[in-house]
């Protein structure tokens, strides 16, 4: 059978028979996403947030819509930034791997800086890692924060020797 014929709706293309895309719906519900913050039938998806705005300026990048996030660009970039472990302190060195939380469940305080060690509770999660720098880079970051030693050498030791990768250390895999 030939190809169908696709139409095109902003940078994504549909097959003709299929459904216009509403993208102003979609966009609209994803800027209430990152605005408004978790409703409270899903604060338990707290530790997840950063998965949740990945999501969300993704699918705002994938509808061509990246431009709406202008406002607030520099806010959530910052907000990830904030997101980022601090080095552990030297009693939890080589213990405690560097990276991005999920969200500030577990942070308060101010933003942290490479002069703060962190408790040694406060681990990152190797998923919530890859959000971070999938957001800072398709909102244009360049980088500059990014703790990259400590991440890369955290990183090193999360893979296992199957060459696997643990999630956060000694988790799940």
């Amino acid at each position: 059978p030939p190809a169908p014929t696709r139409r095109p709706h902003g940078p994504l293309s549909l097959p003709a028979d299929s459904p216009a895309l509403l993208i102003e719906h979609h966009t609209r519900y994803l800027l209430a996403v990152l605005r408004r913050g978790l409703p409270s039938s899903h604060q338990g998806l707290d530790p997840n947030r950063l998965t949740l705005v990945h999501f969300a300026v993704a699918g705002l990048d994938v509808l061509g819509q990246l431009e709406r996030l202008e406002p607030f660009r520099t806010a959530i970039v910052d907000w990830v930034y904030c997101l980022q472990t601090p080095p552990p302190p030297p009693e939890h060195a080589g213990r405690h791997i560097a990276g991005f939380r999920g969200g500030p469940f577990l942070y308060f305080g101010e933003i942290p800086d490479a002069e703060r060690s962190a408790p040694p509770h406060d681990q990152a999660h190797l998923a919530m890692a890859y959000s971070a720098l999938v957001v800072l880079r398709t909102l244009g970051d360049d980088l500059s924060r990014l703790n990259t030693a400590q991440i890369r050498e955290g990183l090193g030791r999360m893979q296992r020797a199957d060459g696997g990768m643990e999630a956060y250390e000694d988790g799940e895999v």
